[in-house]
């Protein structure tokens, strides 16, 4: 009776241990995995190529920061293929596909990607997101797009078509867009799709062509760019200017002006930044770029200068100097981006009495260096 037991016992076993393994062996050796039984979210079929599911950034179950759980984390790759070829994505493929750059000429973007920036560029920058529209603009002007870089659906209406800068489209004013990396004090282009989609972009102001034949310009802030990672700004209407003439020892060509809020004052100082005029106006409101931040508008306060001489250097003259002081003492711009992009002050010289030992004093009784000084007048 036991052996009977035994027997039935090892036939029940041999039964559920072939129901459990799924059945015959030949269902055992089928490898091939069910694509869309492994898809929680059911839209693996949307691939367009093994490892590219166009899907996983519109996954609804919004795990693992917005990508399905088959997805590699924080990239929105399929890592399982598509039904339709049973190919299973390798993390290499997948890395070789963001590593690639079918479009080097376009900063490795696809066609249709457009930028969206949550405000009107007014100075320093702007983040824009690399984006697709998903919809029509509605009747506030807002259309619906999708993050390239993080798979989120937003709302927008400051939308940027762009397109690869041309080196010879550039000039002190235009708006450009291109690839935000801090880390790097000469900012490059994208390399991969990686770099082009994981990488926050910013719009921005071009303020120095001073590098320009060595392939690299300066944005608001003093950022060196180099040219092959500018996108310009399809439409962009900004007036643009190329400079005339050398820099002298304050790092300013003839065609620098100085921008002010308000007149100089009998008593005291005002402030100033280095800038340029982009277009002249009959109404004595001239369109300017401030270099410091990229800031353009129609201004009234607006001076041009030139070095003093000795002989220039006279009580009652109005002159303005960098806001740098050395032992108590204002001195010279040391470098070009001092000159650019810090503030300068105007003020009268009112003590003349150490010129022969290279100082004079102004308001308040501030001592300057005379190689600091410039001349001005009012445009």
């Amino acid at each position: 009776m036991k052996n009977r037991v035994g027997l039935l016992s090892f036939f029940v076993f041999l039964f559920s241990f072939g129901l459990g393994c799924g059945g015959s062996s030949a269902q055992q050796q089928d490898t091939t995995p069910n694509i869309e039984q492994q898809c929680p979210c059911k839209t693996c079929k949307s691939c367009a190529t093994p490892g590219s599911c166009k899907q996983c950034q519109n996954c609804p179950h919004k795990n693992e920061a917005g990508k399905c759980p088959h997805c590699a984390k924080n990239k929105g790759m399929c890592t399982q293929g598509c039904p339709a070829s049973k190919a299973t994505v390798t993390e290499e493929t997948q890395r070789a596909s963001l590593d690639s750059c079918p479009n080097p000429a376009n900063h490795c973007l696809e066609a249709g990607i457009l930028f969206v920036g949550k405000k009107e560029f007014d100075r320093d920058y702007v983040y824009v997101e690399p984006a697709k529209q998903l919809s029509q603009a509605d009747t506030k002007g807002e259309a619906k797009f999708q993050s390239v870089r993080t798979g989120n659906e937003f709302q927008g209406k400051h939308v940027y078509r762009t397109k690869a800068a041309n080196p010879k489209q550039l000039g002190l004013g235009k708006l450009v867009i291109l690839p935000f990396n801090k880390r790097q004090r000469l900012q490059q282009g994208p390399k991969s799709r990686e770099d082009a989609y994981q990488t926050r972009w910013w719009l921005t102001r071009i303020v120095g062509m001073d590098d320009i034949d060595e392939g690299f310009v300066t944005v608001a802030g003093g950022h060196k760019v180099n040219v092959n990672a500018l996108r310009l700004i399809e439409g962009d209407d900004s007036p643009a200017v190329t400079l005339a003439g050398s820099e002298d020892g304050d790092f300013l060509t003839p065609n620098h002006v100085f921008i002010a809020d308000s007149d100089i004052p009998e008593v005291g100082f005002i402030f100033a930044h280095a800038g340029v005029v982009l277009k002249d106006s009959k109404s004595g409101k001239p369109t300017v770029l401030r270099l410091a931040d990229g800031w353009t508008g129609e201004v009234k306060h607006v001076y041009s200068s030139q070095k003093a001489s000795q002989d220039d250097l006279k009580k009652g003259v109005q002159v303005i100097m960098p806001y740098e002081q050395q032992n108590g003492i204002f001195i010279k711009a040391q470098n070009e981006e001092t000159a650019h992009n810090k503030r300068w002050w105007i003020a009268k010289i009112v003590d003349t009495s150490e010129l022969d030992k290279g100082f004079i004093k102004v308001n308040k009784g501030y001592r300057v260096s005379v190689d600091a000084v410039r001349l001005i007048e009012k445009k």
